[in-house]
């Protein structure tokens, strides 16, 4: 067995030359916002995302073994997820804000996935946009 310091411990493996094909990526998103009032609002969104199969030949196929193709699966994955936001740009362009900017928080979760084994997946998000060159009236 190789030890940790052995360069045989991280290169076991055998490089092999291959082409890579990626299927196609289709996204569609709808993503309704409501304002409450001038700074706040509240937003939903739905993401359907389908991916086809990516495709891996390898260049030299009498190099070893017998595979030469490998294909990864197709699968889709629906989300579904809510956000507030916080935003000063309508106020900036009236002169009765300092600064130009938005702030939103997010949660998306996984509704469904199909044709792979994807990882359940919940996500947090905090964004922070800032506009330094935002016209003003």
């Amino acid at each position: 067995l190789p030890y940790p310091g052995d360069p045989a411990f991280f290169f076991s493996s055998t490089p092999v030359l291959v082409t890579r094909t990626l299927g196609s990526r289709l996204e569609l998103e709808l993503a309704p916002r409501v304002m409450l009032g001038e700074k706040f609002g509240v937003s939903a969104t739905f993401t359907q995302r389908s991916v086809r199969e990516d495709v891996f030949e390898r260049v030299d196929p009498s190099v070893f073994g017998s595979d030469t193709r490998w294909e990864t699966p197709a699968h889709s994955m629906q989300l579904a997820g809510v956000a507030i936001s916080y935003s000063t740009l309508a106020g900036f362009v009236r002169g009765k804000s300092r600064l130009p900017l938005e702030v939103l928080l997010a949660h998306e979760r996984v509704l469904a996935v199909s044709g792979a084994p994807t990882p359940a997946l919940s996500r947090d998000r905090l964004e922070v946009r800032v506009y330094p060159r935002f016209p003003r009236r």
